[in-house]
């Protein structure tokens, strides 16, 4: 994940963490005025709308005029919206079902990281205890090593941040550790000592012109007589040392757009989801035409993912972001209850297929929306009522 000027002023000489700094303030509108985050709260909606990703910026407190703000804190959002926060981790039931992840377990991974840190602090993923796959857990990179939790080689050296702490002992955020003019992924492959800068000597061919050496083609895997060894419309060198994706990937996020199309539009290539509302940036261009820089594509109050995936209202129409005024199923329930109350499809009128809509369930004979056979009796709640049994009663099926 890299610094980009998105509306702040950012310092990316020392970026070894990516974080989303913030400060907030509460006023009587119910609303966070944050500089870098922006959360605009009413009833029923949250904007979040990203305004810098930094790096390595984590310090509380103003910092200057100029700077990026930081704090540590995960706003608390309304209940309203994102039902009940029973772990205590920041994320209502909504968010929980949005990103997958445990509603109960403030650490749905186990990597010493809140789910809330890891979405909107880190951008890591809450339910993949090392998002980066390089040895390291997400934890540790952010509380031990203060390397790069979304990148797996946060120097670049052609080692990976686990191999450096774990096995050559060299520094994952320098990428010559003996400071003798060779980087320690390409002593390594050499076979000297990337802690002796006595020893550097390399071969600085670059047959193909692309910025990497050969012997640093062979680190990355990628095709020394090839500028641009995945095809993606990137030169190998600069992926590397420009823009931090993988050589040897067209989709180094794998977030279904290319590196390059990722470039074009201003995406974060290295970040699935640049806008953090829980879709990732392909299936926004790609299945809802939605804008993957605006967490609120319609501007009306509800982010694109719970929209999506949560609400099933559109994220292009600003007249249905309220999920409590909305009955998409047309079966009697809201979409906010179907979501929150009742953990329901808001877009399927018969969730549990037993012949009732979800609305005549809960509305009328009490049974479960979600349990074909409320009374496990073993006959559906529909054959129930249709024969004059109570679907809440097993001694009469």
């Amino acid at each position: 994940m890299k610094a980009r000027d998105l509306g702040a002023v950012v310092d990316a000489a020392s970026r070894p963490a990516a974080v989303l700094s913030f400060q907030f303030t509460f006023s009587a509108s119910r609303a966070f005025e944050l500089r870098g985050l922006k959360v605009a709260i009413s009833r029923w909606s949250i904007v979040l709308a990203l305004a810098a990703l930094t790096a390595g910026c984590r310090t509380a407190g103003v910092v200057g005029e100029e700077d990026v703000v930081g704090t540590e804190e995960v706003p608390d959002l309304p209940e309203g919206l994102v039902g009940e926060d029973t772990d205590g981790d920041g994320l209502g039931a909504a968010l929980e079902e949005l990103y997958d992840t445990e509603d109960g377990n403030a650490d749905s991974d186990g990597d010493g990281v809140s789910d809330a840190e890891e979405i909107f602090l880190y951008g890591t993923d809450p339910d993949d205890d090392d998002t980066d796959g390089d040895g390291l857990t997400d934890g540790e990179e952010v509380n031990d090593y203060n390397t790069d939790p979304m990148d797996p080689d946060t120097d670049n050296d052609g080692l990976k941040d686990g191999k450096e702490v774990e096995d050559t002992g060299t520094d994952p955020n320098l990428a010559d550790t003996d400071g003798g003019g060779v980087p320690d992924g390409v002593e390594d492959e050499l076979g000297t000592d990337p802690l002796d800068g006595g020893d550097d000597s390399a071969d600085t061919t670059d047959s193909d012109g692309d910025g990497l050496t050969d012997i640093e083609e062979e680190l990355w895997n990628t095709d020394p007589n090839d500028a641009d060894s995945d095809g993606d419309g990137i030169s190998d060198g600069d992926e590397v040392h420009l823009y931090n994706t993988d050589p040897d990937e067209e989709d180094t996020d794998d977030d279904g757009l290319d590196d390059d199309e990722e470039l074009e539009l201003g995406t974060d290539p290295t970040d699935p989801d640049s806008d953090n509302d829980g879709l990732k940036d392909g299936k926004e261009v790609e299945d809802h035409d939605t804008d993957p820089l605006n967490p609120d594509t319609d501007g009306s109050g509800t982010p694109d993912g719970l929209e999506v995936e949560v609400f099933k209202t559109d994220p292009n129409d600003p007249a249905d972001d309220d999920p409590f005024s909305v009955d998409a199923d047309g079966d009697g329930l809201n979409n906010g209850e179907e979501a929150l109350t009742y953990q329901t499809e808001p877009d399927e009128e018969d969730s549990d297929e037993d012949g009732l809509n979800d609305g005549e369930e809960v509305n009328e004979y009490g049974t479960d929306p979600n349990e074909e056979d409320t009374d496990d009796g073993g006959t559906d709640d529909g054959d129930e009522v249709e024969d004059g049994t109570d679907p809440n009663d097993p001694d009469d099926d």
